[in-house]
């Protein structure tokens, strides 16, 4: 029924976007091989989606140019996503998922979050227009990588948004994407370990994609070039090298990948822990655990796992 039920959908907006002017009801159910009460249910089922759909005396148009996000959007249906309007968190829903033993990347979408999760107790502010999803990974190595599929994802979506959309953007450690000195992406991930197993990996991504920039501290695609992007190409692009990327390289080789277009080493930071703690120096490399190494004043070596770095002038 679902499949019965996207498969309209797809049809009808193919109809409204390809049609100068109004669609007749009677049209649409026509080619549906329905009735008019039932193409009535499926527009206004479009409308409380999102959709701009219009009703006249002739039928019915299209009223936007919005790149909505649902499964039949995309041009090759995707049965991995489970798509939503409003949630508080695509990662409170990817870890339920997680735990009724989903497939691996199925991924979690939400065209808006009113409490997304940044790292630490952070929130990631969610308006519409971004790119927010997670990815649930079940990861075959040892727990001990864990670090290597968010170092991997922030350099494939580097690499994405500096081929593909032309905006110049590096990866900052331990898991932002910055624009100049902007944010304009961030990535977490939660996990559940079992002895020296990864049992579930849910990857956490936030892009500011047609979104205002929700901080003075952060940017979006749109803000930079004043132009609106296909999110969907987006998201379906990472899918498709993210998986790539762990299929065919080894941890050393996506934490190379990583280094080759980093904003963090061998710049002088300050960096903060959560804990209390901190280090001034140079950030000189991560190692193999992913911990950002940081040589201060008199040559010695600080590892830090974790916190927030400021750069010094």
């Amino acid at each position: 029924m679902v499949n019965k039920n996207n498969n309209s959908r797809k049809t009808i907006l193919s109809m409204l976007r390809n049609t100068s002017g109004a669609v007749s009801g009677q049209k649409i159910a026509d080619k549906l091989m329905v009735s008019r009460v039932a193409v009535w249910k499926q527009i206004k089922s479009l409308q409380e989606l999102g959709y701009h759909i219009e009703g006249t005396p002739s039928g019915y148009y299209l009223n936007e140019q919005m790149d909505h996000l649902f499964s039949w959007e995309f041009e090759k249906e995707k049965e991995n996503y489970h798509i939503y309007r409003e949630l508080n968190s695509t990662m409170e829903i990817a870890r339920e998922k997680a735990e009724e033993n989903c497939d691996g990347f199925t991924t979690i979408v939400a065209e808006k979050q009113s409490s997304g999760k940044g790292r630490g107790n952070r929130t990631w502010l969610s308006n519409e227009g971004g790119l927010y999803f997670t990815m649930i990974l079940r990861p075959e190595l040892p727990s001990a990588y864990y670090y290597i599929y968010t170092l991997g994802a922030t350099a494939v979506l580097s690499e994405i948004i500096n081929r593909d959309f032309n905006i110049p953007v590096s990866a900052k450690w331990p898991n932002d994407i910055l624009y100049k000195d902007l944010k304009i992406c961030g990535i977490l991930n939660e996990m559940h370990i079992s002895g020296d197993s990864i049992k579930w990996l849910n990857l956490g991504v936030g892009i500011n994609v047609n979104n205002s920039p929700p901080l003075e501290s952060g940017t979006s695609f749109k803000a930079i070039s004043g132009l609106d992007y296909d999110r969907r190409n987006l998201l379906f692009t990472f899918e498709e090298q993210y998986k790539k990327l762990l299929r065919e390289n080894l941890p050393e080789q996506i934490r190379q990948k990583w280094k080759t277009g980093n904003y963090t080493i061998n710049r002088k930071i300050h960096l903060k822990t959560s804990l209390g703690q901190s280090f001034s120096g140079i950030a000189e490399d991560i190692d193999a655990t992913g911990a950002l190494l940081i040589k201060n004043k008199q040559n010695k070596i600080k590892q830090a796992l974790f916190g927030d770095i400021y750069l010094k002038q």
